[in-house]
């Protein structure tokens, strides 16, 4: 099945190679810059134990370590999806588009009552993982509503049958 008849329901035979740079770029972009927002997440979380060892009252610290663990999980997501999608490109057999890593659903959003009363640093990540999440979803329903089609290319006897046609 041709990549332009995808609706992401099958294992298509993959032909990204010619018709996909713009999409491979923009994963690659993705990619990095998930990278980094997992290193800082992980800064993040160091952070957050060290308060959790600072004498905080223990329910803020809870709340404060289940939002790095959810940013944490919001992150590790991204990666999966991105992955995914380099391995779509690669034309991996083993990435199909039914795939769990497909599906960006089911990842809890920040509770924002929480963050604002942590330090900037770590709002600045939650929230850019968060934005991250958002591109991610309108990106894929974008790819699914508008799968790459493949250049028609019109064959040399077809096209003068055409010609003829028209004289």
């Amino acid at each position: 099945m041709p990549l332009s008849m995808w609706n992401g329901d099958a294992n298509p035979v993959m032909e990204w190679a010619h018709v996909a740079p713009v999409r491979r770029a923009q994963i690659e972009s993705l990619y990095s810059e998930a990278l980094i927002l997992i290193d800082e997440a992980q800064q993040m979380f160091a952070h957050a134990q060290v308060m959790n060892a600072g004498g905080y009252d223990p329910e803020f610290t809870v709340a404060v370590m289940s939002e790095v663990m959810l940013t944490t999980a919001r992150l590790t997501h991204v990666q999966a999806w991105l992955l995914h999608r380099r391995a779509m490109i690669a034309e991996d057999p083993s990435a199909r588009g039914d795939d769990r890593a497909v599906v960006l659903d089911g990842v809890t959003p920040a509770d924002w009552a929480i963050c604002h009363y942590m330090p900037e640093a770590m709002r600045r990540i939650v929230a850019a993982s968060e934005r991250l999440m958002e591109r991610l979803h309108v990106m894929d329903s974008i790819w699914r509503e508008t799968p790459m089609a493949l250049p028609h290319v019109v064959p040399v006897h077809e096209m003068m049958d055409m010609l003829r046609a028209r004289l």
